[in-house]
């Protein structure tokens, strides 16, 4: 467990472009324990795995490797997929500029 889980950690902070110490921040862990679970140096308890599926969207399944890829991936269209591809590049400023802007335009549609 610890091998693959510790790989989809690393790949998923990395895709989403985000440092240790700010999921460290996001988690209430210390920074050296994000190092420990990526570096298969120890492993985290269910609870954290559960908020760790969470804040990247994926399933506790795939963290740990009896999943190949995120269930939910199978719901997507390919213009979704690359929308989550182009979104999960961005910092977060640009998240958050993303999500107005999309806000924005739901409101006109709306209308």
């Amino acid at each position: 467990m610890i091998n693959r889980f510790s790989e989809r950690l690393r790949k998923l902070r990395e895709d989403k472009k985000i440092s240790q110490k700010i999921l460290s921040e996001y988690l209430g862990y210390g920074i050296t324990a994000i190092s420990a679970y990526e570096n298969g140096r120890n492993e985290p308890p269910f609870d954290m795995l559960i908020q760790i599926a969470r804040y990247f969207g994926v399933t506790v399944d795939y963290l740990i490797g009896k999943e190949d890829k995120p269930k939910w991936l199978d719901s997507l269209t390919k213009r979704e997929w690359e929308l989550l591809q182009c979104y999960r590049k961005l910092t977060a400023d640009g998240e958050k500029l993303v999500l107005a802007l999309v806000k924005a335009l739901n409101k006109e549609e709306v209308l």
